[in-house]
This record gives C-alpha cells, structure tokens and sequence, in this order.
C-alpha cells in the first residue's frame, strides 16, 4: 500500500533536514547547532512589544485549544480554523462573527481539509479538500458554498498577492513544481523547482515525502537542506542558511528508521518579517523557539520540555505565561498564543480560550 506522508515544516511533527548547504556567497548564516542548549536566553522586551490582546469569546460554536490554526487578520477580522471547523472573531471585541464545519459527502462540502485560507478580500475562505479527491472550495463567512471546482494539479493552497499558488500532491517527473493562479483560480505561471521528490521505504510501502510551503508576512518561503529561500513567480530567492554540525539530519535508509532516530537531529521551521528569523525545532525530545537577526545573532531563545509549556514569557494582567508564535505575521507584528491550558490553570476553569496576542517588532 503506498502512503502519502505529509512531512512539513512544524516543530510538532517530523520533518527532516539533511545534504549540505545550497547557499549564497554573503548569505547570511545562524549557527542552529551553536545554541541549541540556550534554553533560556535574552528579554522579550528588546525584540517586542504587546500591541492587542484578543480574547476570541468562548461559546458552544467557538471553542479552541490553541491559537497554532490562526489562519490570518485581515483588518478587524481574525481567522481561525480548529478540527475543521472554520471560526472568524471580531478583532476590537473578540466577539465571534461566525462559525461552521460542513464536513460531509455533499455538494458544497469535504470530506478531510488540510489547507484553509481566508480571501485576500477578508470576506469569505478557501479550502483544499485532499480526501477522495483534490477539490478547492470557496465560502462566504458563514459558510454559504460560493465555488466548488475540481484541480488535480493542487495537494496543497496557499495564499499569493490577490491569488493563490499550489502545490502537487505527487510528482510530475521528478522536480517539484509550483503553480500560481489568479483570484478565479485560472492557472497563470508555473515555477519548476530544483527539488527533488523522495520517497522512503516502509514496512508498508513507499512513504511519499511530500514538500511544503510556509506562508508569512504575504511572502512564500520553502527550506531545502539548510537554506531558507523566499518565492514569487521569478524562482527562488536564499534569504538565510543554516549551521546544523553534527545535529544535521542524515540520509535515512527507511521510513521506521527515521522515525526511531529523528529526536537525535535538529528538524526545524524558520521565516523571515522584517529583520528577523524565527526558528523552531524539535532536538533531543525538546522544542525550541528561537528569534535571531539578520546578521545572525541569537536574540530570543527558549527550550521547553516535558510538560512546560514552550514560547516566550510575557506579563498579561500581572501573571506570566508562555507565548508560542503562531506561523503567521504581518507587516510588522507577529502573532503569538497562550494556551488554554496555562489559562485554566490561571483561572480554575476549562470554560476559556486561548489569547491571541499581536505583538510588535521594535
């Protein structure tokens, strides 16, 4: 049986790098396996300030876990997807705006989404259905179908200027390629990448190591080996590289063995807003949250383990809590979220949702 394995860039699943360096002359470098054991350094307060804290309302329709599915603000509205279940807040109140899940077999609905975006106009979202078929659908913000139409070339959506890029689900020869499309998903350019597909084997057949895009900031991003480029239809562009020594993820001869051995290497996820780099990794059964500067200097890091709760210490009505940035910015603020978890324990009750904080790069 052959397997299709997903295998993106998160610090909460596997993914592997290893090769060596692609690389620029004057690329900037951050040296990963220099401070992989910085588990508590440098002050929140010298990289950011808080802007907005948002408490999206907690309701029967609207109840979240985590603030990692934030799928974009677009002026007052946030986008948040959980189990898929599509859910929009009133930034300025936290209010819900709208909430739906239209899971099913039926027109006008998926079967499994993977890949959830709002409209680049803020009024409605798309979504990849990647179960019994590659289907992209459109709705309005309470979950009126307004398209519904089937793309083979597209595994996986992201957002693009006023349109979209996709990614295949397999491989069409042996380079992975990108297509770009305009807002009514007319195909308009194709960008043929110099990565290659791989699969591993398995005791169950091939596993498929399917490649992934990271969105931030309206900018494109995909890390090959230990450099991060940026993408447009123009190709691609190394912004940083990365030092990993002897944390550098080997060749692995199958799927069970990179599985058994991937605690052992750093396996990280990184974007660039503005004059930063963020990074995060999963080494040595911990993860890591890292922010360095352009010129490679370390200036945030924090190491969680166990059942600490990772990301970085803020101050919120007189308590500390833990902010993980989500992997979404714009312009020049991130996104951070502090878990229900931490709150309840704050508060004694389960009844609440996790904050969302915008936070402003100085």
């Amino acid at each position: 049986m052959k397997q299709s394995i997903a295998l993106f860039a998160t610090v909460l699943l596997l993914s592997s790098c290893s090769g060596t360096r692609d690389g620029c002359s004057g690329l900037p470098v951050i040296d990963l396996a220099a401070n992989v054991d910085k588990d508590s350094y440098g002050n929140p307060g010298d990289v950011f300030e808080i802007k907005t804290v948002i408490r999206p309302e907690f309701t029967d329709s609207s109840m979240l876990s985590t603030m990692m599915n934030l799928r974009g603000v677009i002026g007052n509205t946030i986008f948040i997807e959980e189990n898929e279940t599509l859910m929009t807040f009133d930034k300025s109140t936290g209010k819900c705006i709208s909430s739906f899940n239209k899971k099913g077999n039926g027109p006008g609905e998926y079967r499994m989404i993977h890949y959830q975006w709002p409209t680049p106009d803020g009024k409605g979202w798309v979504v990849e259905n990647n179960v019994g078929g590659n289907r992209i659908l459109a709705y309005d913000l309470y979950g009126n179908c307004t398209m519904e139409r089937t793309d083979t070339l597209c595994g996986a959506i992201y957002p693009y200027g006023t349109g979209w890029a996709g990614v295949s689900e397999f491989a069409e020869g042996n380079n992975m390629k990108i297509y770009f499309y305009d807002s009514a998903w007319q195909l308009t350019d194709t960008l043929t990448t110099p990565f290659v597909y791989e699969t591993l084997p398995s005791e169950e057949g091939p596993v498929w190591m399917s490649r992934e895009l990271t969105y931030s900031d309206n900018r494109l991003f995909i890390e090959n080996n230990d450099t991060l480029y940026s993408i447009d239809r123009g190709g691609l562009h190394p912004e940083v590289a990365f030092t990993l020594g002897s944390y550098a993820s080997p060749r692995f001869t199958s799927f069970e063995e990179m599985y058994a051995n991937a605690k052992n290497y750093i396996r990280y996820d990184s974007f660039v807003v503005d004059d930063y780099v963020f990074v995060a990794y999963n080494c040595k059964g911990a993860i890591t949250v890292q922010i360095y500067d352009r010129s490679g200097k370390l200036l945030l890091s924090r190491t969680s383990r166990g059942e600490e709760s990772p990301g970085f210490p803020v101050v919120i009505d007189g308590q500390t809590y833990y902010a993980l940035p989500a992997q979404y910015s714009s312009g020049d603020c991130i996104y951070c979220g502090i878990d229900e978890a931490q709150l309840g324990a704050g508060t004694g009750t389960d009844d609440i949702n996790p904050i969302l904080l915008e936070l402003r790069l100085k």
